[in-house]
This record gives C-alpha cells, sequence and structure tokens, in this order.
C-alpha cells in the first residue's frame, strides 16, 4: 500500500535525519574515545618520561613502582601496572597485579647499550663512532590497548639503553564512561527523533496546505458551475502556475460544455418542427389508409418509431437545460403521497400481472414542479415494470427522514450487475450490449430523473439491488411548514 505524500515526507525526514544523528554520534563517539585515549598517552609520558632519561639501580624500581601505583591506584577504576625489563630480558620489576595475559616477551627490548668512558678526566676522551657519552637515551614511546579477562589496559612501552619500562593505566573508568555516553545517545535518538518527525508534520502541513485549498476550490467546481475559478491570491508562488494551468482548463471546458449544451438544446429545438410536422403527415396518411391493408400497418408503425424519436427529443431538451443549469422550474406545493397513488392506479392498469403494494406516510408535501416530478415518478415506475418478472411485484414506501422525504421503489427481478450498477444513470447507457428492444428505452429516462431530482435540491439513488428486489431511494427537501413540523 502507497503510504499519502505527507506520511512520505515523514518517514523520508525522520530516515534522513535519523541517519545524520546517527553517523554524528558515532563520529563524535568516535573523536571523544581517541582525545580520551590521548590525554591518558600525554599523562602516562609525562609521568615516566622523566624516568627514561635518569639511570636508576635495580633496587629502585620498586619504589618508582610503589609511587606510580599511589599516583594512579594499584586495583579498580584508574588502577596501573608496572613492568621493568632489564637489558638481557630479564624482569627487574612486575607489578604484583600484572596480567598473565601480557608476556613480557610482547614488549620492545632496550635499546643497543653504549660502552663507557674508558677513564676518568676532563673533558673526556672522544667517543666510539656513532656514540656519544652523557645520560641514557631514550627512544619514542609506544602506546597500544591490551584487553584481559581483568579489563582494557592502555598501554605505554617506552625502552632507553638500560632498561624498557612499561607503564599500563585501566581503561575501565574511560570505558564506563563512554557507555554512559553511548546509552545516553540511544536514550535521546528516540525522542529526537519524534520531535523530527512532529517538524515534519508540521512543515508538510505547512506546505500543502496550498494543495489542500486547491483541491477544495476544484471539487467545488460542477457540471452547473463550470463558471468559478480557482482564486490565486493568498497561494505561494509554486502553485500559482499550477492555479493558472487548472482555471485555463476551466476556460476550455466551460467553453466546450457549453458549446455541447447548446448543440443539443439547438437541435432539440430544430428538429421539434420538422418531426411535428412529420407526425402530422403520417396521421393524415394513417387515416386516407384502407382498414387493414399493408399501408396502414406500415404507417402506424412509421408513427409508432415517430412518437419514440419525439420522446427522445424530449428528453435531450430537457438534459440540455439541466446541464445549463437553465431548467425552468414551476415550484408549487407538492402532495407526494396523492401522486403516489395515482402512479400506483396507473402502474395496475399498465402491468395487472404484478403486484403493487404502497406503504405512504400522508401529508409530506416538497415545492416542486408537478409536470417535472410526476414525470420523475412515472420513469421509475416505468423502469419497475418493465425490468420485472412474471408475477413479480412493485413496493412504494415514503416516509419522513429528517427535513427530508424518503421514498423508495423496489421491484423484483434479475440484479443488476456489479460492473453496471455505477453507470445506471450515464446518458444512453444499457446494461444490454446488444441494444435490443427486447426491454424498450434508450437509457435517457433514469439520467433525467436523476437531473430532475438534483434541479429540486434532492438525490437519486440506486439503493440495491440483490437476487430479490433491485431498490432506486428518492429523497426531496420538504417544505417549510413539514421541515418545521418534523423537528
Amino acid at each position: 500500500m502507497r503510504h499519502s505524500f505527507r506520511a512520505r515526507i515523514i518517514l523520508l525526514s525522520m530516515g534522513v535525519s535519523g541517519l545524520v544523528l546517527v553517523v554524528f554520534a558515532l563520529s563524535a563517539i568516535g573523536v571523544t574515545y581517541r582525545r580520551g585515549l590521548q590525554r591518558i598517552d600525554r599523562e602516562m609520558a609525562d609521568r615516566v618520561g622523566p624516568l627514561q632519561a635518569v639511570s636508576h639501580p635495580r633496587e629502585h624500581w620498586r619504589w618508582i613502582a610503589a609511587s606510580l601505583e599511589m599516583a594512579y591506584g594499584a586495583e579498580g577504576v584508574g588502577g596501573c601496572i608496572l613492568l621493568v625489563k632489564g637489558g638481557r630480558g630479564e624482569v627487574l620489576e612486575r607489578s604484583e597485579n600484572w596480567p598473565d595475559e601480557l608476556s613480557p616477551e610482547r614488549f620492545p627490548a632496550p635499546l643497543p647499550r653504549r660502552p663507557a668512558p674508558p677513564g676518568f678526566g676532563f673533558p673526556p676522551p672522544p667517543a666510539p663512532p656513532g656514540t656519544t657519552w652523557g645520560p641514557p637515551r631514550g627512544g619514542p614511546p609506544e602506546f597500544s590497548t591490551r584487553r584481559t579477562r581483568r579489563g582494557s589496559w592502555r598501554v605505554c612501552a617506552m625502552p632507553n639503553d638500560e632498561a624498557t619500562l612499561v607503564l599500563g593505566v585501566s581503561l575501565a573508568g574511560f570505558e564506563a564512561e563512554m557507555g554512559r555516553m553511548q546509552a545516553a545517545f540511544l536514550g535521546a535518538l528516540p525522542a529526537a527523533l519524534l520531535a523530527i518527525g512532529l517538524g515534519s508534520w508540521l512543515v508538510s502541513r505547512r506546505a500543502l496546505r496550498s494543495v489542500e485549498e486547491l483541491a477544495q476550490a476544484a471539487e467545488r467546481v460542477t457540471a452547473s458551475t463550470l463558471d468559478q475559478r480557482i482564486p490565486e491570491g493568498g497561494l505561494d508562488t509554486e502553485f500559482r502556475r499550477l492555479t493558472a494551468v487548472l482555471n485555463g482548463m476551466l476556460d476550455r471546458l466551460e467553453r466546450s460544455f457549453a458549446q455541447a449544451a447548446r448543440f443539443s438544446a439547438d437541435a432539440a429545438h430544430e428538429l421539434k418542427t420538422p418531426l411535428t410536422i412529420l407526425q402530422g403527415e403520417i396521421e393524415q396518411a394513417l387515416q386516407d389508409a384502407p382498414e387493414g391493408s399493408e399501408p396502414q400497418r406500415v404507417f402506424s408503425g412509421l408513427l409508432e418509431e415517430l412518437h419514440r424519436l419525439k420522446e427522445i427529443v424530449r428528453k435531450l431538451l430537457l438534459l440540455s437545460q439541466a446541464d445549463a443549469g437553465k431548467l425552468p422550474l414551476n415550484l408549487e406545493p407538492f402532495d407526494l403521497a396523492g401522486e403516489i397513488e395515482s402512479v400506483c392506479e396507473d402502474a395496475e392498469a399498465m402491468a395487472p400481472h404484478l403486484a403493487i403494494t404502497h406503504e405512504l406516510e400522508a401529508g409530506l408535501q416538497v415545492r416542486a414542479d408537478a409536470d417535472l416530478l410526476s414525470q420523475v415518478l412515472r420513469n421509475l415506475t416505468l423502469n419497475a415494470v418493465k425490468h420485472n418478472r412474471d408475477e413479480g411485484r412493485i413496493e412504494y414506501r415514503l416516509r419522513r427522514a429528517g427535513s427530508a422525504a424518503r421514498l423508495t421503489i423496489a421491484n423484483t427481478g434479475t440484479a443488476i450487475p456489479l460492473e453496471h450498477r455505477d453507470r445506471v444513470f450515464e446518458r444512453f447507457y444499457r446494461a444490454d450490449p446488444s441494444r435490443s428492444r427486447r426491454v424498450d428505452g434508450v437509457g435517457l429516462g433514469l439520467s433525467l430523473a436523476r437531473e430532475i431530482v438534483r434541479a429540486h435540491g434532492g438525490e437519486l439513488t440506486l439503493a440495491d439491488s440483490g437476487e430479490d428486489l433491485t431498490v432506486f431511494c428518492l429523497t426531496l427537501p420538504l417544505a417549510s411548514g413539514e421541515r418545521q413540523g418534523g423537528v
């Protein structure tokens, strides 16, 4: 399932920001870790560096080890270990807590020893080539991190030409501090992502407000309100071009729709006169033809087709007027229950093989054009008769529904397939793909009925179509007095 555009913005912002935060945190933790090790290295170098430049008797190393243990601590956080390795690889001094995993052989040996001066005197005799007389010379310190069962140690090995001094400092406290830093980051990450998500939602809501305004303005444009335009004031610069494009499209649609509606109306008007003349001529020829002759049968069939054609033209004229919003309505109080009773009587005479029942709430009045609304009721009744089955039934039910009158017309017969239910109100649409005359009609009755009902402020819908009943629902606003009485 594809997420909405706003959800994608929020998820993308949270993903990118989260990735940036993770990279930044890892980099910061890495820099902090390296800086911490550098600080420990400098401190060790400062402590053991002076010891490297002075010769010490073997027994003095024990005192030096005790001094370092007092400075760092022998155990636990900040503890230290000391190893002094002599020129022949012998161990001159080793802390009692020195880990067994750190073998003395793994550390560098002392530097090559310089020969002593041959005697005393001033000035001293020249030293052998490549050497100088003076205090012990020291090599560069070597720093490394060693891990043992008891924890991690930062080790500094500093050799001179008498011994190699190896000092190790426990990293337990340092690593605990780094662990707290990582835990703090992991704890703050969800809150940061939530804040980023909320900020992204607010930003996307503000950014998409113009899109929502455009959508709302476009939804207000219908076939009867094509003259409306989307206002450009207050929109961001990026959306003004889109608004201009939409308004231009509405201009073209309005012109095309008006042209089509005008063509339908003009064509219907132009056809009325020749059809009326043709009807008169055929009726006259029908009267002049001998009774029961072939010409009389032909003229009778032509007259029937002519009446059908005139009915199509009349419906097209009404539809074109409805499309243009100019359907002439002579509104007056209209008794729905009384008119439905009259329609039921006509249906009983038209289809005596059907069982017709009605359940009507009396006294419901609407303001309507009597001729047009009567045509709607008769169209729906004719539709229920044509699509019924033998020995079937038609049921009328009229009820008050708040401030509206609700009429349902149900008939037995074949259910309307699902793929046709959304199209039953389309013009010239018929479920029979062959468009045969087995069921009379051209597919304009329901479309015209709905347009007339909408012109009265109501709605006509297909409520249901099951195996037993097909139900159409018509709602119309009640007249003012009826609405007050229904509250």
